[in-house]
């Protein structure tokens, strides 16, 4: 994983896979705040507890 610079947030180009010309950009200081950060951008959150394996059966079974 890349640092920051110099303990700066640095700038993450975020593109849409699917058309290239779709893309945004975040200020973080790793991949993965960038990736959180590009989340939060679109309007999503990742949650800050991991699922439990009960949570992921429900998912699983669309309950």
């Amino acid at each position: 994983m890349m640092a920051a610079r110099d303990g700066k947030p640095q700038t993450y180009l975020v593109c849409n896979e699917h058309d290239p010309n779709d893309s945004l950009t975040v200020e973080a200081c790793s991949p993965g705040d960038a990736a959180v950060a590009a989340l939060k951008e679109l309007g999503w959150a990742v949650s800050a507890e991991p699922m439990s394996e009960e949570d992921e059966d429900e998912m699983k079974e669309g309950v």
